[in-house]
């Protein structure tokens, strides 16, 4: 009785253990109404088996036993199933309180970055999909726990104080698919910064993604506000900021692809300069596309300087087309659009004699990449006129003008010089060449040339004169001081020896 009372003792003290690893997850109270649910539920069931199989052998011991469980007290009963039960949910929980600890110490990884006024920083934010499966997701970047962007499907917005500045990078192997990319900084983008992935389709919705940066901006000593990257449309006014701290004791000069702004003409009529440095221009053409950059020098010698990429959208235009273009009979050929588009060309329509020409139908014509029609060979019924519309996202600008295509056979020759001619030391030579082109409209230029360079007595042919009636086309050669051979030809392939 004596020992079984110490070993009843020793497994009260386990569950008590047990049964305050649990109270530590939850409150105090109900970790007191546990330890007594578990230990009257283990010590009433225990004692009253053994209560039963002893009832016949010794009452006596069944009445203490009955009473040990009456008065609530640690008598006699083994360990029971529930507080092994107990022990696993304590273990399982100290885990997930573990997990949940390094999922916080992730969230909250911190990265230092350095930068100056004009010049840009990249945030990095990888994305932990689940199970390394991409699914969609939301980026959302936040400037001391405000939103400043957000990307989802293709989309993004930006605070106003961010628009043009913020953007996220794209198809880059040094950073993840949540970085952004903050040009033209300014001393107000000082500050802490959070990236945050938001799963939509599933729960939980966040993931122990995201990284917060703390952003440390170098003061400009002469620039207050940077310019900042534009897109606008043509036509419309574009506007660069370049805000100098001390414009009485400052001067600003401004750049267009390197090239100071008085050098371009074109551009100065349309541009103006603010008195504090800033640039605009009205109206804008597609050809101030480019990187503008604002330099400003105070009178100590220092200066700082800044740039900012200005994008021009227009419809595709076509800027220039032939009126007629020459193809050569049984010949490849391209037939060529020439067009300027931003963004970038989306289609090209050809016509011929005011039909669709769809060259997908016709036999040995083919579209190249840049819309242009290529023929493998052309025949009569190449002949024709062509207009050609490109488009873009934007639209058209409109048609070219009509392309006439003529087909151009190659000529044939009516008088053709003799094979070989021979003359009297100090004679002159005649060879005659005349061809006309298939149709008869158009009379060939005919040329002369030398078909080899091997001479006989080099260095004693002297005194000769070669020259080439305008009319005839002949060929003539006087004042032979010596005997020389040379073969001569047209560019029609027929040749003549003069001996």
């Amino acid at each position: 009785m004596t020992n079984r009372k110490k070993d009843m003792t020793n497994r009260y003290s386990t569950i008590k253990t047990i049964a305050t690893t649990r109270g530590t997850m939850s409150t105090a109270s109900s970790a007191s109404e546990t330890d007594a649910t578990i230990m009257n539920s283990c010590l009433c069931n225990n004692n009253s088996a053994d209560a039963t199989s002893r009832q016949q052998s010794n009452n006596s011991k069944q009445n203490d036993t009955n009473e040990t469980c009456k008065n609530n007290k640690p008598a006699r009963a083994p360990l029971c199933r529930p507080a092994v039960a107990a022990l696993v949910v304590a273990l399982l929980c100290l885990i997930n309180i573990s997990c949940a600890s390094c999922a916080r110490d992730h969230l909250h990884k911190q990265t230092h970055l350095e930068a100056k006024v004009g010049s840009h920083v990249v945030f990095n934010c990888p994305i932990n999909f689940p199970y390394d499966v991409p699914i969609e997701y939301v980026v959302i970047w936040s400037k001391e726990n405000k939103k400043i962007f957000t990307w989802y499907e293709g989309e993004s917005s930006a605070n106003e104080l961010f628009n043009g500045r913020l953007n996220l990078v794209t198809n880059h192997p040094e950073y993840g698919k949540a970085s952004v990319n903050l040009t033209a900084i300014r001393e107000s983008d000082q500050g802490w910064y959070h990236c945050q992935i938001v799963f939509p389709n599933r729960t939980p919705s966040v993931r122990n993604n995201g990284t917060l940066f703390h952003l440390a901006v170098q003061g400009g000593s002469l620039i207050k506000i940077p310019p900042v990257n534009q897109t606008i449309m043509e036509g419309q006014t574009a506007f660069f900021h370049c805000v100098m701290k001390y414009p009485d004791a400052s001067t600003i000069g401004w750049f267009k692809d390197g090239t100071p702004l008085e050098d371009v003409q074109d551009l100065m009529r349309r541009c103006h300069t603010g008195p504090d440095g800033s640039l605009s221009i009205d109206p804008t053409m597609m050809s101030d596309l480019g990187e503008y950059e604002c330099r400003v020098n105070n009178t100590e010698g220092e200066f700082q300087f800044a740039k900012a990429f200005l994008n021009i959208q227009y419809k595709a235009k076509v800027i220039y087309a032939p009126p007629e273009v020459y193809l050569p009979f049984g010949q490849p050929a391209v037939l060529d659009c020439h067009f300027r588009a931003n963004p970038p060309l989306k289609n090209l329509r050809w016509e011929k004699d005011g039909l669709l020409f769809d060259s997908y139908n016709v036999p040995g014509v083919f579209y190249k990449s840049n819309g242009s029609l290529y023929f493998s060979k052309v025949d009569e019924s190449t002949a024709g006129s062509y207009t050609c519309t490109p488009y873009n996202d934007l639209g058209t600008g409109g048609p070219s003008p009509i392309i006439s295509v003529i087909v151009l056979r190659p000529p044939i020759f009516t008088i053709t010089p003799k094979p070989i001619y021979i003359q009297k030391l100090g004679e002159t030579a005649e060879l005659p060449c005349e061809a006309i082109d298939r149709d008869g409209n158009n009379r060939p230029t005919i040329v002369w040339s030398r078909v080899s360079t091997v001479t006989i007595m080099r260095n004693y042919v002297v005194g000769a004169c070669i020259r080439r009636h305008s009319h005839a086309n002949q060929l003539l050669a006087s004042n032979f001081g010596y005997l020389y051979e040379r073969p001569y030809k047209s560019r029609l392939d027929k040749a003549a020896v003069v001996r």
